[in-house]
């Protein structure tokens, strides 16, 4: 699967830049899946270090779409234990999206906390599974299993601005921290459920945070609003492995055209 593979995907180039080919099949309105995007960005950050990925911020400036982009990847600081790197993906001479890494070794610490557990669901078996419908949800779903187990629906008119439920890759063989980071943007916005009919929504700024390994298989995302004002929404949602443990934090900020 594409998504798999995405760090031997990039091409280095003479100058120092690399080159991706953007696939078909994976559009999310008139843009590349967002997760897609940043998993790529990832994997092409993770070649300039051994460390292990830990924190995302994105600025999702314009449309990507399929063809070929250029990876510009900058070593912005390298620590004892701390490495920034900024990734820039450009297309068509324009900025597309930015995104800065941050890449860690352990180290011995005095404090640990533990995550929260995760929520207390339907098993997948009972869980209502999402279809993909061309034309009406999203092209990039095609490539994803969802299936529905908390709040509500999108665009149903829920009292809730909650969702969530189990998720994963189709044919996805392992979860490395890239396929964290696109799965912890596949769920729709959690604003969603409580508008009344269709509408259409864009990321604007995003940060995310992968915090153990995963295991293959259905993860759990609970995904809820924090708060929604003047067209834009604030929304954090939690990712739990298939064997329950805690994995990824993230925040975004969508802008809503109702």
């Amino acid at each position: 699967m594409i998504i798999d593979r995405l760090k031997e995907s990039w091409t280095e180039m003479s100058d120092g830049k690399f080159i991706w080919q953007v696939p078909e099949g994976w559009m999310q309105g008139r843009s590349l899946f967002g997760g897609l995007s940043a998993a790529a960005a990832a994997s092409l950050a993770s070649l300039k270090t051994d460390r292990k990925l830990r924190t995302m911020q994105a600025q999702l400036v314009g449309p990507i779409v399929p063809g070929e982009i250029s990876g510009e990847c900058t070593i912005i600081r390298a620590g004892k234990t701390t490495s920034f790197i900024e990734v820039r993906l450009i297309q068509d001479k324009s900025l597309r999206a930015l995104f800065v890494f941050v890449f860690v070794e352990k180290r011995e610490g005095s404090v640990s906390i533990s995550g929260p557990e995760k929520p207390d669901w339907l098993p997948p078996s009972e869980a209502i599974q999402i279809p993909y419908l061309d034309g009406l949800t999203p092209q990039f779903t095609q490539n994803v299993e969802f299936r529905f187990a908390y709040g509500g629906i999108a665009f149903q008119a829920f009292e809730s601005p909650s969702t969530g439920g189990y998720v994963k890759f189709n044919n996805s063989k392992e979860i490395l921290p890239p396929q964290q980071i696109a799965l912890l943007d596949a769920w729709f916005p959690p604003i969603f459920p409580v508008l009344k009919k269709p509408v259409f929504g864009s990321t604007v700024t995003w940060t995310a945070h992968i915090l153990a390994d995963s295991l293959p298989g259905l993860h759990q995302f609970k995904y809820d609003s924090i708060v929604a004002d003047g067209g834009f929404s604030t929304s954090v949602g939690h990712l739990w492995d298939s064997a329950g443990t805690y994995v990824g934090y993230t925040e975004q900020t969508v802008v809503i055209f109702d």
